[in-house]
C-alpha cells in the first residue's frame, strides 16, 4: 500500500491505519448477520477536497488497489 503517497496527498493526520480508530467506518446499517468482514489491510483516508479525491483515485488506479467510498 502506498501509505506515504496517500499522506502526501491529504496530510498525515488524514490517513488512518490504526484499526481501532476506523471501526465506525468499517460498518454501516447492514445487519451483522450479512455484514462482510473487512480486509486486514484497510486504510482509511479522509480527503478534504475534490483535488485530493482525484489524486487518491489516480494513485489507486496506478497501483490497482480498490477504493470503497463512504459519505
Amino acid at each position: 500500500m502506498e501509505i506515504e503517497k496517500l499522506q502526501k496527498i491529504t496530510g498525515e493526520d488524514w490517513v488512518i491505519t490504526d484499526r481501532e480508530k476506523m471501526l465506525d467506518y468499517l460498518r454501516d446499517a447492514v445487519f451483522d448477520s450479512v455484514l462482510p468482514s473487512p480486509a486486514d489491510n484497510v486504510v482509511l483516508v479522509k480527503p478534504g477536497n475534490a483535488a485530493e479525491i482525484s489524486e487518491i483515485l489516480k494513485l489507486a488506479n496506478e497501483n490497482n488497489f480498490p477504493v470503497v467510498v463512504r459519505g
